[in-house]
């Protein structure tokens, strides 16, 4: 499943899958000049797999995966109902999507850098939005470091010897494939219409009968799309104020995101852009939806939900 979940991430990646292994060579050749202590503080993980927000967590690896618990935001209360099921045999482990055991977020870096290339993609000139997605990135790594990591529900699997794998981009990269692809395919011209789309998705179904729903916080539902759509679903961390400014200096129409916040609003105002939200949770839902049925394309896999997720297959 860790394997498949790579490879399918990369496939699925804004960099493309060049982009993506030319990201993994330059990252061996500074690993290769590294002195013996920076290389003691290295994931060696990261020279093979992209994504650092996905890994092995804890447990017995070479298990079979049969029965699985499956939740966005694992912790404690999800953990225990699970070894509960485990020591009962009914569980075989856990799959967890955000990265709410410490130990699965690696290094910002990797997580935020494909920002660049999704830039470039609206207009951004490469080396400009690479400059601003590492000004990004070094303030992301001061708070989250200043805050802290927890690491309390990462003692807690331990104690309890589940198998834990955390994946998070490699879902978040399917749901962004696969909103593009799907925009591209069905053509809406105008926002009720892309708004009309993404409804019809069943995990946003789902989640309109409890009051949540894709929304339209700037801009008109009679406006055309132009042809200069942003989709932020992937890419870990919100783009900060002056990287979002650079991607409106450069012509773009419309702004697919999961979370918007006052200034993506402010200057989606200023600059007449469509700002239209993909429901956080449901676009999470689908994304692993998307991974969990390439796994079942290949063994059957009986899912428990929790945390924030449902099951709803597309095969």
């Amino acid at each position: 499943m860790y394997e498949l979940s790579i490879k399918i991430g990369i496939d699925a990646d804004p960099r493309g899958r060049k982009g993506v292994e030319k990201h993994l060579s330059e990252l061996r050749d500074k690993y290769e000049k590294m002195s013996d202590l920076e290389k003691k503080m290295f994931d060696v993980e990261r020279l093979t797999n992209p994504f650092s927000d996905t890994r092995l967590l804890y447990g017995d690896f070479d298990r079979d995966m049969k029965r699985v618990m499956v939740g966005i935001d694992i912790h404690g209360p999800e953990m225990i109902i699970a070894k509960q099921l485990a020591d009962e045999g009914k569980l075989d482990g856990i799959i967890n999507h955000h990265a709410t055991l410490g130990c699965q977020l690696s290094c910002v870096y990797d997580a935020l850098i494909c920002q660049a290339s999704m830039m470039g993609d609206a207009g951004v000139p490469y080396d400009e939005a690479r400059k601003i997605i590492e000004k990004d990135i070094a303030k992301w790594e001061e708070q989250i470091l200043g805050m802290g990591r927890n690491f309390s529900n990462d003692d807690l699997a331990k104690l309890l010897g589940l198998s834990i794998i955390g994946i998070h981009t490699p879902c978040d990269n399917l749901l962004y494939d696969y909103t593009k692809r799907l925009v591209a395919k069905e053509k809406p011209k105008k926002v009720k219409d892309l708004l009309a789309l993404l409804l019809a998705e069943p995990e946003n179904e789902a989640a309109a009968k409890m009051g949540v729903f894709p929304r339209l916080f700037c801009g008109d539902m009679d406006a055309d799309l132009g042809d200069k759509i942003f989709y932020y679903l992937t890419g870990c961390f919100r783009p900060r104020e002056e990287a979002f400014k650079l991607m409106a200096d450069s012509g773009l129409t419309t702004f697919v995101t999961l979370v918007a916040v006052d200034y993506h609003l402010d200057i989606c105002r200023q600059y007449g852009i469509n700002l239209i939200t993909f429901p956080h949770y449901p676009g999470d839902n689908l994304g692993i939806n998307l991974l969990l049925d390439e796994f079942e394309k290949r063994s059957p896999l009986d899912v428990i939900e929790v945390s924030n997720f449902f099951r709803c297959k597309r095969i």
